[in-house]
């Protein structure tokens, strides 16, 4: 089965973010304009973009645009709690930054909220406190997670153990 040349099958024309999707789009591009182009480059081509486009889900699944990835807690002496809290996020100025983050209740209320000011375009991951979270007397553990603008909070959260 040949193809004509100057023409291309609708079933070619997509776009997707991954860069091997868009290489393997080219690849069958120059299959098709080919007089060699057969049936079976074609499905490798498909092969090829079926596994890039199934990785490139899967990272995305795995990070949002601003993840918790460590956190230090302190009781302080006045019997609240203290956090050091580690924030990687895709910060692309102004408009597109990680903006706070906050402690939760594993039930999911905020006890505490670190309002972020600029973005960390260069400081990546960057490190922030919280001092003085008050956490109800029976909460063994809470959950930290980190707010970007405009996604909102589409990042990984970090549980931690509160110490005793």
């Amino acid at each position: 089965m040949r193809q004509k040349r100057g023409r291309t099958p609708r079933i070619l024309k997509f776009r997707l973010d991954s860069d091997r999707v868009a290489e393997c789009y080219d690849i069958a591009m120059l299959y098709i304009r080919d007089s060699r182009f057969t049936i079976a480059r074609f499905r490798h081509c498909v092969e090829i973009a079926l596994v890039a486009i199934t990785l490139s889900s899967a990272a995305a699944s795995w990070a949002g645009e601003a993840d918790v990835v460590a956190a230090k807690v302190r009781r302080a002496a006045d019997g609240s709690y203290d956090f050091d809290v580690t924030v990687k996020s895709n910060d692309r100025g102004w408009d597109y930054f990680a903006d706070a983050f906050e402690v939760l209740t594993p039930a999911g209320k905020v006890l505490g909220t670190r309002v972020l000011l600029h973005p960390h375009e260069t400081e990546q991951p960057f490190t922030r406190e919280l001092y003085g979270v008050k956490i109800p007397q029976g909460i063994e553990r809470v959950v930290i997670r980190a707010r970007h603008k405009p996604k909102g909070y589409d990042g990984k959260t970090l549980t931690i153990e509160l110490p005793k």
